[in-house]
């Protein structure tokens, strides 16, 4: 994996926690924050950890945010989340993403050329009723829209089959991402995400399958092998 460079504006609990799991995944971050405390938290972990207010696009324009891969805007107030990404729009920058909490804010980011967004409330209600309504659920990720991923038991009835066998894309319209390894036994492959799924790949009791598609999709195919 090639390390990226972020810049996470806004240390609140969000914010911080982005950091660190930014951090810990081997990418560059600039953490940036107005509150000197939560500069100097960061700074303990990060390479660069700057106090600014990001409303002001000159403060902005003296670190070089552009240069970066994306910035994420983690603000929780609502005027000072609009200030920065009104200030942000003077940068070039090559991706923004931005937090936002009420229907209000994400129209008004998305005027000022913001296209990018997420709704922590909402991913969270929607992962947490993917565990509730899908059977050996173990991870839920809403992508965007009607669209997600999931990570799933493989079902009794396809343990021992290859890969070709499901056809998952022509018969159940999803993609599969890939397979997670459960322990095996003897010379079984060792446990893991496997990257690119091979064709012929025989799916165990053990495995997880890791599935994109529309939601329905994944609701139709959960309800044909629970």
């Amino acid at each position: 994996m090639k390390a990226q460079k972020f810049a996470v504006i806004g240390l609140g609990e969000f914010g911080m926690q982005l950091v660190r799991q930014l951090h810990a995944a081997g990418h560059e971050v600039v953490a940036i924050d107005q509150a000197m405390d939560r500069v100097q938290m960061a700074g303990e972990f990060v390479a660069q950890a700057i106090c600014l207010n990001a409303s002001e696009p000159e403060a902005l324009h003296d670190h070089e945010l552009e240069a970066l891969d994306a910035i994420i805007l983690a603000i929780k107030d609502f005027e000072s989340l609009i200030a920065a990404a009104d200030a942000l729009r003077s940068l070039p920058a090559k991706h923004i993403i931005a937090r936002y909490q009420t229907p209000l804010e994400l129209k008004i980011l998305q005027m000022l050329g913001i296209e990018s967004t997420v709704n922590l409330e909402e991913n969270a209600a929607r992962s947490i009723t993917g565990r509730l309504t899908y059977r050996g659920l173990q991870t839920s990720i809403p992508v965007e829209g009607e669209f997600s991923i999931i990570e799933v038991s493989v079902p009794e009835e396809l343990v021992g089959q290859r890969v070709r066998q499901v056809d998952f894309s022509g018969e159940h319209s999803l993609s599969l991402v890939s397979v997670r390894r459960g322990a095996g036994r003897g010379k079984d492959p060792k446990p893991g995400l496997i990257g690119v799924v091979p064709a012929d790949t025989r799916l165990r009791k053990s495995d997880s399958l890791v599935l994109f598609g529309r939601e329905d999709d994944l609701a139709a195919f959960h309800d044909r092998f629970a």
